[in-house]
């Protein structure tokens, strides 16, 4: 009897295996499903399978997606998490994360961070505004601040005579606490973005300055000298040293710097031989250094001063308080010379075309400038004005005689 070929069954074999095999194995490595032509061939190629479909689990496994033998069921796609969000989330917006936060806990949050980016004298004015600020709204949850009640308070304190300006502060403060919020992803959106400023047109001003005339700066000065005189001699009496401020009055009047310019200058800024004074970029507003060139009178007073100044070097600073101490921001002191002077000398500190106060000599300088025909150009650069509107207000103070004079030159 002779014995069967084991052929057929070497044949099936090879099939069931075939058939067993993963498909995406079969699909990654489609050279390992040859033929087979014996049964060493089939082990071969089923070892070869088995190798495969463990590097794919490994690789799938790294990849955090699940192998499934079978297709996945519509059930099973939809309750999968996508990865990314669809386009139309991204439209939302950004999620509040912390609806619950009140606005005292946010203000301290966004104070610790004012701290560091600002002046101490800035960080202390708004804390005291946002103080104010939330005890009039009221310390609810920051995200529901409602707009009715910040324009209630502002309406509060202008009906107790605060200025436009004055009354911004404390909104603007808090308007742009919330605006930090949104920033740094405290809430989604800011409740108080569409509060707008109050108008702050010059017209609408409560109070305006107004320039002296050529005629009041010449009794200004002479007054101011009288009263140095008095002092210095009051001063000799008790042994002590003091110092003018005339020189004061006219480096404001014949630079047109503000107070926070002027009482920063030190005498490497002046420039006797060029005859000029530097106004440093950290010392400005705009932060643009400025050059300005004496006039012979500003020159006499600085020379002056720089002969006192050898004779007992205790500061750099040019302009010193009557004791010989630097001004400080606050002008409480030079305030207080200055009044004392006007009423001296009979200039009304208030009147119908405005109100005099230190920065008021400032638009005196470019009142002076434009009675002399300097180009508003020149002007706006002396003056360190960013934008020319603010330097053609200048000539709002040029008064009737002024005009008679422009008048009368046409012959």
């Amino acid at each position: 009897m002779t014995a069967r070929s084991p052929r057929p069954r070497v044949l099936a074999e090879g099939k069931r295996a075939r058939a067993a095999a993963p498909r995406r194995a079969a699909h990654a490595a489609p050279s390992a499903m040859l033929r087979p032509r014996s049964a060493m061939d089939v082990c071969g190629v089923l070892a070869q399978l088995a190798d495969l479909h463990a590097q794919l689990g490994q690789a799938y496994g790294r990849l955090g997606v699940l192998h499934e033998v079978e297709p996945a069921s519509d059930s099973a796609q939809e309750s999968r998490v996508p990865l990314e969000d669809p386009p139309e989330r991204a439209l939302m917006g950004p999620v509040e994360t912390t609806t619950g936060i009140g606005l005292r806990d946010l203000a301290t949050d966004y104070l610790e961070d004012l701290e560091l980016r600002v002046s101490q004298r800035h960080f202390v004015q708004v804390k005291s505004r946002l103080g104010k600020a939330i005890d009039a709204v009221g310390d609810g949850p920051a995200a529901s601040v409602e707009p009715m009640a910040v324009l209630r308070f502002r309406n509060r304190l202008k009906r107790r005579g605060a200025s436009d300006r004055t009354v911004d502060t404390y909104c603007l403060a808090l308007k742009a606490m919330l605006a930090w919020a949104v920033e740094v992803g405290l809430l989604a959106a800011n409740p108080l973005a569409r509060i707008k400023p109050l108008s702050t047109k010059r017209s609408e001003k409560r109070y305006r300055r107004r320039a002296l005339s050529d005629e009041e700066i010449a009794r200004f000065l002479a007054v101011s000298r009288r009263d140095d005189e008095d002092n210095d001699a009051r001063a000799a009496t008790e042994g002590i040293d003091r110092v003018p401020q005339t020189p004061l009055w006219v480096f404001l009047l014949d630079t047109g710097a503000r107070w926070n310019e002027a009482r920063q200058i030190t005498w490497r800024d002046v420039d006797f031989g060029q005859r000029l004074v530097v106004l440093r970029a950290e010392n400005t507003k705009s932060r643009k250094r400025r050059v300005i060139p004496l006039t012979p009178a500003l020159e006499a007073q600085l020379r002056m001063l720089k002969a006192a100044h050898d004779e007992d070097p205790r500061t750099e600073r040019v302009l010193l308080s009557p004791e010989g101490c630097p001004y400080s921001r606050e002008t409480t002191a030079a305030r207080r010379i200055f009044r004392r002077v006007l009423f001296r000398a009979g200039i009304a500190l208030v009147t119908e075309a405005g109100k005099l106060d230190i920065h008021a000599l400032r638009h005196t300088f470019g009142s002076r400038l434009a009675r002399n025909g300097v180009s508003l150009v020149k002007t706006q650069r002396l003056l360190g004005h960013s934008d020319p509107k603010l330097t053609e207000a200048v000539y709002t103070h040029l008064d009737v005689d002024d005009l008679r004079d422009a008048v009368e030159a046409l012959g």
